[in-house]
């Protein structure tokens, strides 16, 4: 498969759950967007550089273990993150990765979202069996 990479908007879900409960509606969300968010299909939630971490105040909930192609390593968990993409969102835990390495989008927030890969022109499409509307499934 080819590389897909998309436009993301990162947000402590936290603040905006502190605007959006009124109790300090002049809060200031934390906010980032990225223009290069690698969505990766073998990854299950979504990585962040430590930068990112640190720059939408995201708290670490615990570390878990994270099995990768170079083998397993503990990753800390820090949430709650708002992943914004197309006008879709997902709100997720996020995990550490490399200073180095762009965001990772990965297969839970992009089902959240209802998106599937279009690999032939490298672009995330609505999912077709919804008619690309997106559509929540609760069987």
């Amino acid at each position: 498969m080819r590389r897909v990479v998309v436009e993301a908007e990162l947000a402590n879900a936290g603040d905006l759950f502190i605007v959006a409960s009124g109790a300090d509606p002049n809060h200031a969300v934390r906010t980032v967007v990225v223009d290069n968010a690698l969505v990766d299909t073998g990854c299950t939630s979504v990585g962040l550089p430590p930068s990112i971490i640190e720059r939408l105040g995201l708290t670490k909930h615990r570390t878990v273990v994270s099995q990768a192609a170079t083998g397993k390593r503990e990753v800390g968990l820090y949430g709650p993150l708002r992943v914004t993409i197309q006008g879709r969102f997902a709100t997720v835990d996020a995990h550490d990765i490399a200073e180095t390495a762009p965001p990772l989008i990965g297969q839970i927030p992009l089902e959240m979202m209802d998106f599937v890969v279009d690999p032939r022109n490298q672009r995330l499409i609505g999912n077709p069996e919804h008619n690309g509307e997106q559509m929540l499934e609760a069987y």
